[in-house]
């Protein structure tokens, strides 16, 4: 019997600068303005998404871009060994002095950390009994609730005085090690949320899990966690993606929107 993910990510920038990314497969996107992707689709074979949170406004943003792309590429999050190469090598990639230069025409000494967060999931559903691959480094958070009950499975690299301990390609000078947690037996779970940290320092815990808890398609609820987070007035961009996954049953469609 297959799987039916379905899924919904929504961005939207606090200011006139949007840091966040969202990485699907391979592919990106940001912006100032509400920006959604929704599908619903049988599972064949391995997918991934990220959100990754730019450190410095603007120039940390491209460096979420490239970030989401590389972290959500299937292949390059295999498991627990090319999750630690593929951000080894984003953060080698962005302190080089030609990254920004080469490709936005950007000079070394006009950036300022050129980094960014992120968290990320892996799912290979061509296996019914496949666990789940999660991976974060910095204060971006995943949440996995499970017969109604929220629990966060990230670990935030923040002190309480909101510093961070550990990022990629800026920020504190060590290389980043990133978070890694193999979830077995993914029946278990229902819905996934992984988001910036400008909605997880807006909402509380509560919030979150009684918003989660809404019956309603991943697009309705990512929607809802935007426009609350955004009805407080949050200091930091705002992303969010929402992640359902359900048994297909003996019969195939593909649905997309």
């Amino acid at each position: 019997m297959a799987w039916e993910l379905s899924v919904a990510a929504i961005t939207q920038a606090a200011s006139n600068v949007n840091c966040d990314a969202v990485g699907v497969n391979g592919w990106s996107f940001t912006g100032p303005r509400p920006a959604v992707w929704s599908a619903r689709h049988l599972v064949s074979g391995p997918e991934a998404f990220v959100v990754a949170d730019g450190i410095q406004p603007g120039y940390g943003g491209l460096g979420a871009r490239l970030l989401a792309e590389q972290a959500s590429t299937p292949s390059h999050v295999h498991d627990s060994k090319t999750v630690t190469q593929t951000i080894a090598a984003v953060h080698e990639e962005l302190l080089a002095d030609d990254y920004f230069f080469d490709y936005w025409n950007i000079k070394p000494d006009q950036l300022r950390l050129p980094g960014a967060t992120v968290v990320g999931c892996r799912f290979d559903l061509a296996d019914r009994a496949a666990p789940v691959l999660l991976f974060n480094v910095g204060d971006a958070s995943a949440f996995f609730l499970k017969d109604g009950c929220l629990t966060k499975e990230s670990i935030s690299d923040r002190t309480e005085s909101g510093m961070l301990t550990q990022a990629v390609g800026g920020g504190p000078p060590a290389d980043p090690t990133p978070h890694i947690v193999v979830l077995d037996q993914l029946a278990a779970h229902n819905r996934v949320l992984l988001c910036s940290d400008g909605l997880t320092d807006t909402l509380q815990y509560a919030e979150l899990e009684a918003l989660l808890r809404l019956p309603s398609i991943p697009g309705k609820v990512a929607a809802e966690l935007l426009a609350t987070t955004l009805q407080k007035r949050p200091a930091d961009d705002v992303t969010a993606i929402v992640i359902d996954l359900t048994d297909a049953g003996p019969r195939r469609r593909f649905t997309s929107r």
